[in-house]
């Protein structure tokens, strides 16, 4: 094992990234990460992020009439604060949440705004959209806030359908889609968002440390109106220079967003369809391989996330023990965030995963079920996962 370990950290660098961010770099991200050197008041960097802008547009389905593009140095937070505290100062907010992500809108929402609600629903709940209807109907919102993948569990949340509910009754649209973007179907112009997010680090395979804001024209107008009340995440800036200089206001991750063109452009090229099957695919493979290996995985259907896996606990298999196994082989995998810790372990899919790869960390998870005598009784008393639907518990 030992020495296929180091054969396969050849191929995929120190350690195997098998989770949902940071990911796997492709060696022309690496190139462009190492051999970047640009000043950011130079036209060689604005054409650098326009270059960028118009990729990202393309991966999110969406064209530059539609959806603006602002880059801010940063995680996927820094994009999702800076855009609750706008959307906050045009009205009262309804964030809905059904796990950790919602949640953390939630807390960003209730710090920068006192007109800010939730509906929640339990994590990994499938949203109840006439629930979300009547919220609408009682109380009137200017903006409803929702997250696309929710990442602690793995599933997908109908965006389309909330987003037709929220313009309905006369709110914009906001989608965390900082997990999505790229690896999940997601349509920003044919579906009507107003505003989303994403991050750099995560489906779109490439490094740490770009938040990414789409908004469109319509919204941008409406926020450049009101107060500003914060410095680096005032998105109303982020809209200005961009119009006017096609610059960022401060300094930003020059080096992040070279290796953010280059991973942009592979996926353009590849074609989004064909990216997004592969990840599809690896992600069916290992689900497979699970299912041989006698553990269960959430399962919601047509709402199961290609971007992990959320695999659970049985009554002999310690979460902890497990990833540092793996962790000692060089496999990095995830354990469950929140009410789910301890309770799962996740296998991401996304980013530079080679067939051998992937044969190498299911192969090291198989060693260490079968060192620590894993059997079929064993899947039997499989425990039940707290919060989690029954039916949602059991592989298909």
């Amino acid at each position: 094992m030992d020495t296929l370990y180091t054969l396969v950290s050849k191929i995929s660098g120190r350690q195997i990234l098998c989770c949902p961010g940071p990911v796997q770099l492709h060696r022309s991200v690496k190139h462009a990460l190492a051999q970047t050197q640009l000043c950011h008041r130079d036209n060689a960097f604005e054409e650098l992020q326009e270059r960028t802008a118009a990729n990202i547009r393309t991966i999110a389905r969406t064209d530059e009439q539609n959806h603006k593009i602002l880059f801010i140095t940063g995680s996927g937070t820094s994009a999702n604060e800076t855009a609750i505290v706008a959307l906050g100062k045009l009205g009262r907010i309804l964030v809905i949440s059904n796990g950790e992500f919602g949640e953390r809108l939630q807390n960003l929402a209730d710090l920068h705004h006192e007109q800010a609600d939730r509906l929640v629903f339990r994590w990994g709940q499938a949203i109840d959209l006439k629930q979300v209807e009547a919220t609408l109907k009682k109380t009137r919102y200017t903006s409803v806030v929702i997250v696309h993948h929710e990442t602690s569990t793995g599933m997908l949340n109908p965006i389309n359908e909330v987003t037709r509910l929220a313009h309905t009754h006369g709110a914009v649209i906001y989608v965390d889609a900082v997990s999505s973007l790229g690896a999940e179907e997601f349509k920003a112009a044919e579906w009507g968002i107003d505003a989303f997010t994403t991050s750099s680090g995560k489906a779109l395979a490439a490094v740490p440390g770009i938040g990414i804001v789409g908004i469109t024209p319509k919204l941008a107008k409406r926020i450049a109106n009101v107060p500003k009340t914060v410095q680096y995440l005032d998105l109303s800036t982020y809209i200005t220079y961009a119009d006017k200089y096609r610059q960022t206001p401060n300094t930003p991750s020059v080096h992040a967003l070279a290796a953010l063109e280059a991973a942009t452009a592979r996926i353009c090229r590849l074609g989004l369809g064909q990216y997004q099957a592969t990840i599809c695919k690896r992600a069916q493979q290992i689900r497979a391989a699970l299912q041989k290996m006698e553990l269960s995985y959430f399962d919601y259907g047509l709402t199961t996330s290609s971007v992990i896996t959320c695999v659970r606990r049985n009554e002999r298999l310690n979460i902890t023990e497990l990833l540092q196994y793996m962790r000692q082989r060089g496999i990095v995998l995830y354990g469950g965030k929140g009410e789910l810790e301890g309770n799962i372990f996740q296998i991401g899919h996304i980013g530079e995963l080679s067939s051998l790869t992937m044969w190498y960390v299911l192969r090291t998870l198989k060693a260490y079920l079968d060192t620590h005598n894993y059997t079929n009784d064993a899947h039997e008393r499989s425990i039940e996962t707290p919060l989690v639907p029954q039916e949602m518990h059991h592989a298909a």
